[in-house]
């Protein structure tokens, strides 16, 4: 899979409407949709999910995910610009 098939930003108006949500209902709520964001992707993958839920240990894994992710596109980049 490719990150760049996933927008940067999502709308405004699906940002404010999924903002005060839980994991678990924003998870059900991209199960019939496509994923707004490379952050939206890793937290819906279910190897982020502990037992199921949304849980102390997978906010902690999605933190690093997303340190590791966005490191990753900085020292790609720095030889390129």
């Amino acid at each position: 899979m490719e990150w760049s098939t996933y927008p940067a930003i999502k709308a405004g108006s699906k940002n404010s409407r999924l903002s005060n949500r839980m994991p678990e209902a924003k998870k059900e709520f991209y199960k019939s949709g496509p994923i707004d964001s490379i952050k939206q992707y890793l937290m819906m993958d279910e190897k982020n999910w502990h037992e199921g839920k949304w849980s102390e240990q997978s906010i902690k894994d999605h933190f690093n995910e997303m340190k590791r992710v966005l490191l990753n596109a900085i020292k790609s980049d720095e030889g390129g610009v």
